[in-house]
């Protein structure tokens, strides 16, 4: 079963961020001047998801253009007995890709 952590399941907060990109970008054809808004959207929604007492949340999540690509390096200095940090990128049959990034900390 998935990377099984005190606190998380990877496996399935990745299956959480995937479904989130899914719905924030479904059929859509590129447009410049609506990739803000709907990275913001994508960023609204794993906040909501990853909202919970005593941990402080990042989240990064970029709308990419068909045929871009984006680097995805993230330094892990997490206790990975609590602390989650997860990516998912999803692409839509147009090529839009929706990439999030969410690493939540216990304090």
């Amino acid at each position: 079963m998935g990377d099984k952590r005190k606190d998380f399941d990877l496996e399935s907060e990745v299956a959480m961020l995937e479904k989130i990109g899914r719905d924030v970008i479904k059929e859509l054809d590129w447009d410049d001047a609506m990739a803000g808004t709907l990275a913001q959207e994508a960023e609204r929604k794993t906040m909501a998801h990853f909202q919970r007492d005593g941990y402080k949340i990042i989240v990064l999540a970029e709308l990419i253009s068909p045929g871009s690509g984006t680097a995805k390096n993230l330094v892990q200095l997490i206790d990975v007995t609590h602390d989650c940090v997860v990516s998912a990128s999803v692409k839509n049959t147009k090529g839009v890709t929706c990439y999030i990034l969410a690493a939540v900390i216990k304090y």
